[in-house]
């Protein structure tokens, strides 16, 4: 009892020697280790390339470029060597759609880019891409279109042209996205939508005919329950009286088939 009681003492102060040191051993770095360290209120000016001037977005949506001045300014305050040129920018708005609605055979052409743009931003690569069927902007749903002109043309539309266009049209200098524009095209037969029209009008008149041909359904209707409930309860009664004449006639059979006993003398 004495060993234990000496043993579990002697942990007791172990464990207290080895928490004591552990809290006395605080890191304490020294200015060799610090490394990447600047004291801000010894720093000096800098020099470096700023904006001074900043021109329009060349897009009212989505993204596009705008026209930068930058200057170089010394430790001093001083600006020089000044340069234009064209930056990125982007517009939170989301794109809208320009839509059109012509018919099969008509002659439909649109231009992604005006003359004024073309003189502002220059020569530029045009990309078309198609999402065929469907008016949309999802990016996921449209396709490459072999077609490097700024001008889109059909000469005789097709039921099959319809669905969105875009337009991406790129700096050449730079590759920047100058201009990024929706179209969307519905050509629709006349004919169709007249059979449509008709049809329509056709269901609108049958719809304002419904009550009354409601409340004669209802009338005439009504007293079904009422007969499927007498014929379900004469079923029963009937299938009941059979069942018990079936069993009446076989126990009637039994009794007479019993051989009778001969009495003993």
């Amino acid at each position: 009892m004495t060993s234990r009681m000496f043993l579990f003492l002697f942990s007791i102060l172990f464990i207290s020697f080895v928490k004591s040191q552990e809290e006395k051993e605080v890191y304490k770095p020294e200015l060799m280790d610090v490394q990447g360290m600047v004291d801000l209120e010894d720093k000096g000016p800098s020099a470096g390339f700023i904006v001074v001037e900043s021109g329009e977005c060349s897009v009212t949506c989505g993204n596009g470029v705008k026209m930068e001045k930058r200057c170089f300014v010394d430790t001093s305050g001083e600006t020089s060597d000044c340069q234009k040129v064209m930056s990125p920018c982007s517009i939170s708005l989301p794109c809208q759609l320009m839509t059109f609605q012509r018919k099969p055979g008509d002659e439909f052409a649109v231009d992604c880019m005006t003359e004024e743009e073309v003189k502002e931003q220059g020569e530029v690569n045009i990309y078309w891409k198609h999402a065929k069927g469907i008016i949309t902007t999802d990016a996921r749903v449209f396709r490459p279109l072999k077609l490097r002109s700024s001008i889109l043309m059909f000469p005789s539309l097709q039921v099959e042209n319809t669905g969105t266009y875009r337009c991406d049209a790129q700096r050449k200098a730079d590759g920047l996205l100058a201009k990024q524009v929706y179209f969307g095209l519905k050509v629709i037969n006349p004919e169709v939508f007249d059979l449509e029209f008709r049809k329509y009008v056709r269901n609108k008149k049958f719809l304002e005919d419904v009550p009354a041909l409601e409340t004669e359904d209802t009338e005439k209707v009504s007293p079904q329950p009422v007969n499927k409930l007498l014929i379900i309860v004469a079923t029963g009664i009937g299938t009941g009286l059979l069942v018990g004449i079936v069993i009446w006639l076989l126990l009637l059979f039994l009794c007479r088939a019993k051989p009778q006993q001969p009495d003993l003398v």
